[in-house]
């Protein structure tokens, strides 16, 4: 059993201090936010994220996980930074709370203590380790992988874990490292600490072009008639494109893949480098939720501008808001004049933190009665699964727009709906 402190309580925090406390590790999270601290100190965690409450409460029950806004129980064996790297001026990342945390932990660095930095960073980080003084020898860059949604699953199952070392790769401090974040089975990659910031980074600005791809796939077929998902299909099936991260929507968001296509533009235009496809990519996420909010308000009549907008979070099974494309459509429409009342099954309470100017109610029924159209702004089980013929007669016009692609066509039709889904060159009504 190793001792582990974690600076930062957000998702990757978290997932990372709840996993190691459940694998039997003695674990020490720090977190400076009250709203953060808070809630853990009193046994709550104050996100949603599947699977990792019955992990907590079973850590908290062994007396593995303490909270504290400041170092308490002494010296720690292995320190994780997971403090964010949120986007700052100009579309680069604010690195002043990393920077911060590094210097914190400068007295256990020079004392041989191993600081592993989890936190997304853009190219930069041996530069950054070298200006707060720290020794390179036990400072390691270790990405984290975790999909939101499924962040705490993801940190028990790897798919892979890559360790960015400095100096030499066989030393104890790069073993302690090792042996607590690896599972049996999974791939472990030791790079250079700039190899390790860049596998993560560029990756998120793959997965994040592919999705760009598919979403600019899908405004073609809707104009040529075609479905993009019989396109995206066939393509699919070729083995050197692959079936993930091709479905088609209205935009991407959250906290990563937009922050780190920006960050990787902005650190090659440090450098001399036009990374022309990185600006586009973010160019095109744009185009693409101005393009869907412009379908909507061409679909609606003249007086019948009421639109409730289901599923607010920046994708399901998460409540966080950052980024969200819901919430950039919703100012879209409100901008042109269309009113919107907004659901979402867990993430409600953001929504309204996050967008006072809109209306957030607490049900699907309260959301759509009235309205002139419902949108799926992300893709909730829930929708796909719930009963909505009784929702037929309470619109004033049942017409569905469906974002994310997750209502079968035919049965909403059968239902009495308008149906028009992202990518659907035609639709019928009814």
């Amino acid at each position: 059993m190793a001792r582990a402190m974690v600076l930062g309580a957000g998702y990757v925090g978290l997932a990372t201090a709840i996993g190691l406390a459940v694998r039997g590790h003695q674990v020490e999270v720090i977190e400076t936010r009250p709203d953060r601290l808070e809630p853990l100190i009193a046994g709550v965690l104050p996100l949603q994220e599947p699977g990792l409450a019955h992990a907590f409460a079973q850590a908290s029950t062994r007396d593995r996980l303490s909270f504290a806004n400041a170092p308490m129980s002494g010296r720690p064996e292995v320190v994780f930074i997971c403090v964010g790297t949120t986007a700052g001026v100009g579309d680069s990342v604010d690195l002043a709370p990393l920077e911060g945390a590094l210097l914190q932990c400068g007295p256990m660095n020079h004392a041989g203590i191993p600081l592993v930095v989890r936190s997304t960073v853009p190219p930069g980080l041996p530069q950054l380790i070298q200006r707060t003084g720290l020794s390179s020898a036990t400072v390691f860059a270790n990405p984290e992988f975790l999909r939101q949604g499924r962040a705490f699953e993801d940190f028990q199952n790897p798919d892979r874990v890559v360790v960015g070392a400095a100096l030499a790769r066989s030393s104890i401090a790069l073993g302690l490292v090792v042996d607590l974040l690896t599972v049996p089975g999974v791939t472990l990659l030791v790079v250079s600490i700039e190899e390790a910031g860049l596998i993560k980074t560029a990756s998120n600005a793959y997965l994040a072009l592919r999705l760009a791809f598919a979403n600019e796939v899908a405004m073609l077929c809707e104009q040529t008639g075609a479905d993009v998902g019989q396109v995206l299909g066939g393509m699919k099936l070729d083995p050197r494109i692959g079936r993930q991260f091709l479905d088609p929507g209205y935009g991407f968001g959250g906290s990563c893949l937009p922050k780190d296509v920006s960050s990787l533009a902005v650190s090659g235009a440090s450098l001399g480098i036009d990374m022309q496809l990185m600006t586009a990519i973010t160019r095109a996420n744009k185009l693409q939720t101005t393009w869907f909010a412009r379908r909507i308000a061409s679909e609606l009549r003249p007086g019948c501008r009421r639109v409730a907008l289901l599923g607010l979070a920046f994708k399901a099974g998460t409540d966080d808001v950052r980024g969200s494309p819901s919430l950039r459509l919703a100012r879209l429409l409100l901008e042109s004049g269309i009113s919107v009342v907004g659901y979402d099954p867990v993430a409600g309470g953001h929504a309204r933190q996050a967008f006072a100017g809109m209306e957030v109610v607490d049900s699907i029924e309260a959301a759509v009665a009235g309205a002139d159209a419902a949108v799926i702004g992300t893709g909730w089980s829930v929708f796909s699964t719930m009963d909505w013929g009784p929702l037929v007669n309470i619109m004033r016009r049942p017409l569905i727009f469906d974002g994310r692609r997750v209502l079968d066509p035919s049965s909403m039709r059968a239902l009495g709906f308008e149906y028009i889904g992202v990518g659907r060159g035609t639709h019928v009504a009814t």
